[in-house]
């Protein structure tokens, strides 16, 4: 089995323990840059391949190998990978992350929540994936009703940070909006999918495919578990105090 992804897996004990559940085990894996490249899958002579992220996968359908793929992305049908959720086709199946638009009220409401006083948002966004040009068209619509202006921020590569960066002290953004991997990392919140559910649900299609069944025949499988998650260490170093209504949500505090 090969892994592609664009960066490292959110916790990866959580990754192994979800391919222990689904009784298999890896033998090769390979990472994609955020440009695309990676090792040729043809030549790891894996009997099945996991993709992490939208680049990832895109990489691996352009690569169109005859070896099933199981995927954790967002919006997989905006992107092109597969013809539909119920009936996906071809050699691709997974997880999708649902799209990014389905989450962005509920970001700058918790946001505006957290710091009643943030009045101006940065969005770090990659124009070239299809969910988070949604979820940008969306916030544009939603920020005035929560009073909040929006900066656009783009990034399409890794190189770009620096830039960008110097872009929102720039604009002197109050808040910066990304996803769940920078809270880990330091980020104050994030709101969506678990991760450890999406990839413990794709290590099942994993074992189902390796035991036969036809990625074509399953359905790609939209999240059932959402999460609050809560960094009160960056809180602190920001001198913000959390409200009690949304630590009493939170999934996770992180402390």
């Amino acid at each position: 089995m090969g892994l592609i992804a664009v960066a490292p897996v959110r916790r990866p004990k959580n990754f192994a323990l979800a391919v222990n559940l689904g009784s298999i085990g890896t033998r090769h894996c390979s990472r994609v840059d955020q440009r695309g490249r990676s090792p040729d899958p043809a030549r790891l002579k894996v009997k099945i391949i996991i993709t992490g992220g939208v680049q990832a996968t895109i990489a691996a359908k352009r690569a169109a190998l005859p070896i099933p793929v199981v995927f954790t992305m967002a919006d997989p049908v905006g992107a092109g990978v597969v013809a539909s959720l119920a009936h996906p086709g071809g050699n691709m199946t997974g997880q999708s992350l649902a799209i990014e638009e389905q989450f962005a009220g509920k970001w700058l409401e918790l946001l505006k929540e957290a710091a009643p006083q943030v009045s101006r948002v940065a969005y770090l966004w990659n124009p070239l994936n299809h969910s988070s040009a949604t979820s940008w068209k969306a916030m544009q619509g939603l920020a005035p009703t929560v009073r909040l202006t929006l900066q656009s921020v783009e990034i399409r590569d890794p190189k770009d940070i620096d830039t960008a960066f110097a872009a929102i002290i720039g604009d002197r953004a109050e808040g910066v909006i990304v996803w769940r991997l920078a809270v880990d990392a330091g980020g104050l919140m994030s709101y969506g999918p678990s991760f450890y559910e999406l990839w413990r649900h794709a290590a099942t299609y994993v074992d189902k495919i390796l035991k036969g069944t036809k990625p074509a025949d399953l359905p790609v499988e939209q999240p059932t578990r959402y999460e609050l998650v809560v960094n009160l260490k960056t809180a602190k170093a920001l001198g913000l105090s959390i409200p009690p209504a949304i630590l009493a949500r939170a999934d996770e505090v992180i402390e």
